[in-house]
């Protein structure tokens, strides 16, 4: 078996196979076990390329990062993170995620791009790119991930910001969840005209006479005359 930073070699045609194939993930498993990093960042590399095969979607490729996120879990924690090993599991976490943005519409728009872009940002929090990672959670409006990253790059200020739409957003929920309570309320006790009040307009004021509770007429206009 291959010593942890040595990779099997793999041509340029053997990856557009297996891009084209079903069985990427197992591929990406496979080289992971045998610890040929290098060939992985090219296999990713090669995906985010305009070279890769339309069957290439991006189902396929989340797939594909989604095994190696399982399969570099049981690649144990280099003791440095500037050793040659640490050095490809960053690059080849970095690539993988950048594959799958580029993959996605900003900001994502579906389920299956908002998964994707979520994987992404695991990946380039577990090679250090906190402040990359920060910026994808703030695209998918999650402000206590983004909160978290930007703590982790060291950014206090946009640390902060972050807490603070979080708690701007949580306060308008409580709000809102508060007026269909008391609504609930009111519906329960038979009150219901109030519940219903508060939905209508209020009604004109007799102060303000007749124009107030009616339209005024549209202006009298002569009748057109032929020539």
């Amino acid at each position: 078996m291959p010593g942890p930073t040595v990779d099997l070699p793999i041509s340029l045609e053997e990856l557009s196979a297996a891009l084209a194939s079903r069985d990427l993930p197992a591929l990406v498993a496979r080289l992971v076990r045998e610890r040929s990093f290098g060939a992985v960042t090219l296999l990713f590399r090669h995906a985010a390329t305009p070279a890769a095969p339309p069957s290439l979607g991006l189902p396929e490729l989340d797939a594909a990062a989604r095994s190696l996120v399982i399969s570099l879990e049981t690649v144990p924690a280099p003791k440095s993170a500037r050793s040659t090993l640490g050095e490809e599991l960053r690059a080849v976490r970095i690539v993988a995620a950048e594959a799958l943005l580029a993959r996605v519409a900003r900001p994502a728009l579906s389920d299956a791009e908002r998964v994707a872009s979520r994987r992404a940002a695991v990946l380039l929090e577990a090679a250090g790119a906190h402040a990359r990672a920060a910026l994808v959670h703030e695209e998918l409006g999650d402000d206590l991930a983004a909160a978290a990253a930007w703590g982790a790059a060291g950014d206090l200020e946009r640390m902060e910001d972050a807490h603070g739409r979080q708690d701007d957003r949580d306060g308008r929920r409580r709000a809102a969840a508060d007026v269909m309570r008391r609504f609930d309320v009111l519906l329960a006790s038979g009150e219901r005209r109030l519940p219903l009040a508060a939905l209508r307009p209020p009604p004109p004021s007799p102060d303000d006479g007749p124009t107030a509770r009616a339209p005024p007429p549209p202006p009298h206009q002569p009748p057109l005359r032929g020539r």
